[in-house]
């Protein structure tokens, strides 16, 4: 299972919610060993020019296919832009159809720790799960929807609301351990 974000920013922004939050969430992940739960084994990805069209994660895509270990990934994980208090679990982008069984493990997740997360359409594009997606894996894809923060410069650590980042991580946790088992 893959578990990915994005560490770039569009040029002029701080980029604190698009998408260090992700970053933040991840590197929580791995620092409380959550992928110790995980039914599967968990590979982090930290990709780069997700702004100019997901180059960092088409890349490592390409690779993966090429390699012919594409039907070893069970499932990508996205989070993008997660630390705006309006989450929501993305259903479609552009490019691909997000996988059901994945989004509704996560609105259920969520729904545990009290939180009903709408899930919608994006309208505006597509994230580093595209690449997997539409080469069959299973994705998933936390984001917010819609952040009026997110590629201004008012996208900064004061605007952040990190309990929502929590709320990601923990969920996440949930995800991860369930995965696998039925869940999806």
């Amino acid at each position: 299972v893959i578990l990915t974000a994005h560490h770039d920013s569009r040029p002029f922004t701080p980029g604190a919610s698009d998408d260090a939050s992700g970053v933040a969430v991840m590197l929580a992940f791995i620092k409380n060993c959550f992928d110790a739960e995980s039914t599967f084994p968990v590979r982090y990805l930290f990709a780069d020019c997700e702004e100019e069209g997901c180059q960092g994660a088409e890349v490592y895509a390409e690779q993966v296919y090429r390699a012919n270990l594409m039907k070893e990934i069970r499932g990508v994980v996205n989070l993008d832009a997660v630390g705006w208090p309006n989450l929501c679990l993305i259903v479609r982008d552009r490019g691909a159809i997000m996988d059901e069984g994945l989004t509704r493990l996560a609105a259920e997740a969520l729904g545990e720790k009290g939180y009903k997360a709408e899930q919608v359409r994006s309208r505006t594009g597509k994230s580093n799960h595209t690449p997997f997606a539409v080469r069959g894996v299973p994705s998933l894809w936390y984001s917010d929807y819609p952040n009026y923060i997110r590629h201004s410069v008012i996208d900064n650590a004061f605007n952040i609301d990190y309990p929502t980042m929590e709320l990601v991580a923990g969920s996440l946790r949930t995800v991860f351990q369930r995965f696998g088992q039925g869940g999806s």
